[in-house]
């Protein structure tokens, strides 16, 4: 990347955080559909055969699309119309951020004035994807708290992403 200029440099860094940013929410749209599944299951009576099937669930959830996953929590319950068009939004920008962005701006990437709109637009997606992600997160959150569920704190879920490696999970 020494031939690179900084603002070629820069494009790619705000190419990777609208990337990052739409993985996360995903995994933010996983989190709720499981979040959701979990209501069925009392943890402090769970069995080795709901354990199971909550494995085969995360399983599932972690090979569905986005779209596919923003579907099934649509089923869950009643989602206002300015979420889920947000939500949808969301969708159409990752999947043209994923699929198309790059080719779509073609020679622009060659001109000063075409890196800079490219990264305006690149702030713009990693926007929408941001407050979609917020928008899962609170649904999540809220689904927890209505069912009296803990919500875990981020040192929580470094110690249990620990004993999960240590237990191979």
């Amino acid at each position: 990347m020494e031939d690179y200029s900084e603002d070629l440099k820069n494009l790619y860094m705000e190419f990777g955080k609208a990337a990052e940013m739409a993985q996360v929410m995903e995994v933010e749209a996983g989190n709720l559909a499981l979040a959701y599944v979990t209501l069925a299951f009392d943890p402090a009576t769970i069995t080795d055969d709901e354990r199971q099937i909550l494995k085969d669930v995360i399983n599932d959830v972690n090979r569905r699309t986005l779209g596919n996953l923003l579907k099934q929590i649509s089923k869950i319950g009643e989602i206002s119309e300015g979420i889920e068009s947000l939500i949808k939004e969301a969708l159409e920008k990752r999947n043209y951020l994923i699929h198309k962005f790059f080719r779509t701006h073609n020679f622009a990437i060659n001109s000063q004035e075409g890196i800079d709109a490219m990264r305006a637009e690149l702030r713009g997606i990693y926007e929408a994807l941001s407050r979609a992600h917020s928008i899962l997160s609170g649904m999540t959150h809220t689904l927890n708290e209505i069912f009296n569920r803990p919500n875990i704190s981020e040192e929580e879920a470094r110690k249990f992403e620990k004993k999960g490696k240590r237990l191979r999970i």
